[in-house]
């Protein structure tokens, strides 16, 4: 949320994200939007100053002119000091819309005869940030940027939006589109008369910086004009934020470092305490494998004496029946002689025995010798 107090530094109350701006305004009326050209350079600059203030919102003023296609071109800008900087909010004095007018009548007027057909240098915009919450207009931001549109002549204003954080970067053109934006492109092409035009500008800001202090404008968008302006004996602001940054980089790479060796210690305990518990594992599969191979070699030998012992039961047996058989032939071939009229032959009875006993069949002999 960004807020421009009036020149008597008046402050907006806080809200939700967005601008606010306190001015007596007349009924809002629907303003036409016009397109829109901003350089990659500008919102690089803004996001090399305002990144290493991590979540603290910050607002400035863009500066440009109008093309020959009827659209708001973004050259330069400035991010003056703050009057209040939060996550959710900022605020810098109004007054910075006078000083920045006044610098840009210098450097309309400070124009030669020939500069005739050059446009005029105008605010053309205002920029703020979001940090790590995304490209968006909020409802305080949406009345700012018409208040603003107010305060042109022709309603002519643009918003710019940028998220430090994530590297995103928003270009919008009418507050009644508050999700509708476009990316920063490309670089712009400008007459040598433009381009002193502009650089007049800066040189007038940089005396406003003298005068007031570095901490009053501690940063200045040149864009595309960065070389031209630090060839002129001026500061680079560009370069010196990245340097100011430098100490907070390493410490962030530091603490990266920390936190990606601690990561590798316990990935590396953890891959130990697996490789362990994989070890016993398979140590202890081993085991159940051996003892079950015991278990069954155990239950093999049993079963294989059972079964000798179960073939030599049925061994005995065969023979015992091969005895009875025998037997029985022999007395059928009795009884056929009785039939016939011939004695029986009566076996002898230790033979008998005898046989009967290799086949298994005890006491059976008897039995047999009564039949017969």
């Amino acid at each position: 949320m960004l807020g421009m107090g009036k020149a008597k530094k008046t402050k907006s109350k806080k809200g939700k994200k967005g601008a606010r701006i306190r001015s007596k305004t007349t009924a809002s009326k629907k303003i036409p939007a016009y397109g829109a050209i901003v350089p990659r350079s500008v919102v690089e600059q803004a996001r090399s100053f305002t990144a290493p203030r991590g979540r603290l919102e910050m607002g400035g003023l863009l500066v440009g002119h109008v093309d020959g296609q009827g659209r708001n071109v973004c050259v330069a800008g400035f991010f003056p000091e703050q009057i209040q900087s939060t996550p959710t909010y900022c605020e810098f004095d109004g007054s910075w819309m006078a000083i920045c007018t006044a610098a840009l009548a210098y450097a309309n007027e400070a124009s030669s005869d020939d500069d005739a057909e050059v446009p005029s240098l105008r605010i053309i915009g205002w920029i703020h940030t979001h940090p790590d919450l995304g490209i968006f207009l909020s409802g305080t931001d949406q009345s700012t940027y018409r208040a603003n549109m107010r305060y042109s002549p022709d309603g002519r204003f643009l918003a710019v939006v940028v998220d430090p954080l994530r590297g995103e970067e928003g270009v919008f053109i009418s507050p009644d589109h508050p999700n509708e934006y476009s990316e920063a492109t490309g670089s712009l092409e400008m007459s040598d008369a433009l381009s002193e035009r502009y650089l007049r500008f800066l040189d007038r800001m940089e005396d406003v910086r003298k005068a007031r202090s570095d901490e009053a404008l501690p940063f200045i968008i040149t864009g595309d004009l960065r070389r031209e302006h630090v060839s002129r004996g001026h500061p680079d602001d560009y370069l010196e934020s990245y340097l100011q940054a430098i100490p907070d980089i390493q410490g962030a790479i530091s603490r990266l470092e920390g936190s990606e060796r601690r990561v590798i210690e316990r990935v590396d305990s953890r891959m130990l305490e697996l490789i362990n518990r994989f070890s016993e594992s398979e140590r202890e599969c081993e085991r159940i494998v051996e003892s079950r191979i015991e278990d069954l070699r155990s239950e093999f030998s049993s079963a294989s004496d059972s079964l000798s012992h179960r073939i030599s039961s049925i061994e005995g047996l065969c023979r015992s029946l091969e005895a009875v058989y025998i037997s029985l032939e022999a007395l059928r071939e009795s009884m056929k002689n009785v039939r016939r009229g011939v004695p029986p032959i009566i076996p002898d009875k230790q033979n008998y025995d005898s046989e009967v006993n290799e086949g298994g069949m005890g006491h059976s002999a008897p039995t047999l010798g009564a039949s017969q």
